[in-house]
């Protein structure tokens, strides 16, 4: 096809022409405009063609002025009519239509002419800004004296330097000055890789799973590799090949393995991939069995008393066969049997599917004299036993307990929850937790009505220094009683204080980033974090400077 746009495509085939052809076609050719010329092109002006052969050509008209000729070569007179067949140029493109950085790409073209009188031609690319086709980079053209031949076959390779839109053409001129091109339009855009994994999160056993893989990489072919492990860390299914490709030099995969797991646990899936090691993701998967038995449950209340104390006690159990109430007893520390009162039923379940709920108290309990843990055992009919505890501690009028911990580390910026646990024979009913004298606020969670025990918690956003800790404790009879200690909180560092991992930053000369894609680290580009003799830097540009100079500003210290 031809077309006006494509007149930058002919320089190379006209300076093959110019000794051999008297007229010139020049119904492709721009007209000349003072000031618009540049090296290498061929323009018409006053019925001649004429090739601009420096860049201050612009400022001479050829055919006109006279100081035109050591600026301009005549190519000769415009001829609207050549004579011939005109011969036929063609684009030979396996790509779509976007490509990236960092690839290498084959191309092709090929022309023909019916008169056996082709005499140049060319393979270009071209810079494509919306239509006006510049910076041409030449992969194959005609060299040397015209030779008249039938047919070419022309390929080169080309690699991108910078993202934007381009031109793939093909020039063909005959000795007659017919002249054809042929264009492919395309883009270059700066793309990262990718690559993502899904499957279900829980199956149950007898069901199938299916993991996918979906990759992309703008230059690399290789694709991702899937491997399950069962619960014992076997591998029970695996993909490295067999996956599909689309779009690009085969850059886009999807691989898929489909496994039906033989036993119930926690697996493994391992996702490689060999063409950026960095993306691996490991993720797992349970298995379930649908019918599987909930396990025996057994509870009692309470779980703390003082000695001689007269108290009721409580015990709960569910099983999923007993359908009669368990037996329990009670052992003490010296290994002798504790006697139980009489049990009262307050609540049973029938058989539906559901298991069997057995709830029982006495109110004619007395704590045993001896001090010590106590185990309370309950022995199933059909077979098994569950056990739970019974802190017995010295004297019926004893002070309180209360016991504080922290759930996490003291270290200065760390939300911590304060764990309070309160034992009261006058049962306790509201616990407020102050540091420094500063109220944290009241809480606290009795397990049943008339319970000897409380529990609460208060969170606190840790500050460096040492604190004064207080629990004050209110129980039914309106008595207050307070326990204090003294928690020292660990000065946090400066990353950590802004929100900084330090240990996952790259330390100095590890650089953090690429010229080109698939060339060695040498830098760091705006934005990125390194870390230097204790501190972390950010880089305020492209810099290759040591962190600490002008390019990079200070963040934190560790």
């Amino acid at each position: 096809m031809k077309k006006s746009m494509l007149w930058a495509a002919l320089p190379a085939l006209s300076l093959c022409m110019s000794a051999a052809v008297e007229a010139y076609d020049c119904s492709v050719l721009p007209d000349f405009s003072l000031g618009q010329a540049s090296a290498g092109q061929v323009y018409q002006n006053n019925e001649h063609a004429y090739q601009c052969l420096y860049d201050w050509c612009a400022w001479s008209t050829p055919g006109v002025d006279s100081w035109a000729v050591y600026s301009w070569e005549d190519l000769g007179a415009c001829d609207t009519e050549p004579e011939g067949v005109a011969p036929e140029a063609s684009v030979i493109y396996q790509y779509g239509d976007t490509l990236y950085l960092g690839g290498t790409y084959s191309f092709a073209g090929s022309g023909s002419d019916a008169d056996g009188d082709i005499i140049s031609y060319g393979l270009v690319v071209y810079v494509n800004d919306d239509g006006f086709l510049t910076l041409p980079e030449y992969l194959d053209q005609s060299l040397g004296a015209p030779v008249e031949i039938a047919s070419v076959e022309l390929s080169g390779e080309w690699t991108p330097r910078s993202a934007g839109d381009y031109a793939l053409v093909v020039s063909i001129a005959d000795a007659d000055g017919n002249v054809d091109t042929a264009q492919h339009d395309f883009q270059v855009v700066d793309a990262q890789p990718t690559l993502n994994v899904s499957h279900a999160d829980e199956i149950e056993l007898g069901e199938s799973i299916t993991v996918t893989a979906e990759s992309f990489h703008p230059v690399k072919s290789d694709q991702p590799t899937i491997a399950i492990y069962d619960p014992d860390g076997v591998s029970v299914a695996s993909s490295s090949s067999g996956g599909s490709s689309s779009g690009g030099p085969s850059n886009n995969w999807t691989v898929q393995t489909t496994l039906t797991p033989a036993t119930i646990g926690e697996y493994t899936v391992v996702v490689s991939w060999d063409a950026e090691l960095s993306l691996k993701q490991d993720s797992s998967f349970s298995v379930t069995d649908p019918n599987a038995i909930d396990p025996p449950r057994f509870s009692t209340r309470p779980s703390i008393g003082y000695q001689g104390q007269r108290s009721s006690f409580s015990y709960q159990s569910w099983h999923p066969s007993a359908a009669s109430a368990p037996s329990v007893s009670i052992t003490g520390p010296d290994g002798n049997a504790v006697s139980i009162a009489a049990w009262q039923t307050s609540g049973s379940s029938s058989s539906g599917g559901s298991g069997y709920l057995w709830a029982k108290f006495t109110d004619l309990f007395e704590m045993p004299a001896q001090i010590g843990e106590y185990v309370i055992s309950a022995y199933f009919h059909n077979g098994g036993s569950l056990q739970t505890t019974l802190q017995v501690l010295s004297g019926y009028e004893s002070e309180p307990q209360l016991f504080i911990k922290a759930s996490s580390v003291l270290k200065q910026g760390v939300n911590v929850t304060f764990e309070t646990a309160v034992f009261d024979i006058y049962h306790p009913e509201t616990v407020e937790l102050l540091v420094d004298g500063e109220s944290l606020g009241f809480a606290g969670t009795s397990p049943s009505e008339a319970s000897y025990e409380i529990d609460a918690e208060h969170n606190w956003l840790a500050e460096a220094g040492s604190h004064t800790l207080t629990a004050r404790v209110t129980n039914d009879r309106g008595d207050i009683f307070e326990k204090t200690q003294q928690i020292d909180v660990t000065p946090a560092s400066g990353c950590e204080l802004a929100g900084v991992d330090w240990p996952s930053v790259n330390a100095y000369p590890n650089w953090t980033a690429q010229d080109w894609l698939g060339g060695p680290y040498n830098h760091a580009n705006s934005g990125d974090l390194m870390r230097y003799e204790g501190a972390v830097y950010r880089a305020l540009w492209y810099t290759t400077a040591v962190p600490g100079a002008a390019s990079w500003e200070f963040v934190c210290e560790f």
